[in-house]
């Protein structure tokens, strides 16, 4: 076994781990470039890979969460194939990447697993239950038809809104309530545009926003690739909630993906935010994986 780091001649490697490993996210090889080329500074991002007989068997991604308020907080994204597991692979790749995460200083890793054999192998090295996520599902074409936008509220998809700078400011501020692991803290803006809205399967047609006169004060991002899409934060501002304007986005967003082929739709919700898991129960999504969070000294 060999471990190194990734080359642009390993995307699509990295690619089929993801796509065996977490069915449900929407990735390309061109988005595993741009996350390797254009990560922000602050992530200090590392992707090593294990090769066996000449073949890529596991992936550790490594990263700093410059997005955490708290210091020292670092994230692994660890995947061996199906086929190459209780070889010592991932035990290797996780030693070498605490090592890279203990040299820039960080103190505590976060990890998310999708199965019980990444379960087994985090509780076995210390790591301990934080938390759930609940992965959904849904097909576009299923979503029931938009109900009407309240009074006063007007709705943007993305693709048509010149100056992205106060929806950054709005999706800073409805992250401050997304529960999580450390508190929040907002990327700046500049790489706010490349991280999130410049990602090669970043969605701008489908991305809508609800707005107050020029404030925005609701917003779904979408990311698709083919004839699948995910659906990453969406939120209201705090005194705009309880008029169904996350309902209204979300359901406009659906519509818009549909229109364009989609026919698999995924988004995230931790397992306690009650109020958008009804959200999108009402919109037609229903359970399709648990990720376990976990958290451990590094």
């Amino acid at each position: 076994m060999i471990l190194r780091k990734a080359t642009p001649t390993d995307d699509g490697a990295v690619l089929a781990l993801w796509t065996t490993c977490y069915p449900f996210q929407v990735f390309t090889e061109a988005l595993i470039r741009a996350r390797e080329v254009d990560s922000p500074p602050a992530e200090k991002r590392l992707t090593l890979l294990a090769e066996v007989d000449g073949v890529v068997e596991g992936a550790a991604i490594c990263r700093v969460d410059f997005e955490s308020a708290d210091p020292g907080v670092a994230t692994l994204a660890l995947m061996v194939a199906p086929d190459s597991r209780r070889r010592g692979i991932g035990g290797a790749l996780h030693e070498r990447a605490l090592a890279y995460l203990r040299g820039l200083g960080m103190t505590r890793l976060i990890v998310r697993t999708g199965d019980d054999d990444g379960m087994a192998f985090a509780t076995a090295r210390g790591m301990t239950l934080s938390r759930t996520e609940r992965i959904s599902r849904v097909d576009p074409r299923d979503v029931p038809a938009p109900p009407a936008l309240p009074d006063g509220i007007t709705l943007r998809s993305m693709a048509d809104i010149a100056d992205l700078r106060p929806v950054y400011e709005l999706d800073g501020a409805v992250s401050l309530d997304v529960p999580g692991d450390t508190p929040f803290q907002s990327m700046p803006y500049e790489e706010w545009l490349r991280a999130i809205v410049g990602i090669p399967i970043f969605d701008a047609e489908a991305s809508m926003v609800a707005y107050d006169g020029d404030l925005p004060v609701s917003l779904a991002c979408v990311e698709s690739a083919g004839t699948r899409m995910f659906s990453g934060l969406a939120g209201t501002l705090a005194g705009y909630r309880g008029r169904g304007l996350a309902r209204v986005v979300k359901a406009h967003a659906l519509r818009r993906a549909a229109a364009k082929g989609i026919t698999e739709a995924f988004t995230n919700n931790d397992a306690s935010n009650t109020a958008m898991l009804a959200v999108n129960t009402r919109l037609g999504y229903r359970e399709h994986t648990r990720l376990r969070v976990v958290t451990g000294a590094i």
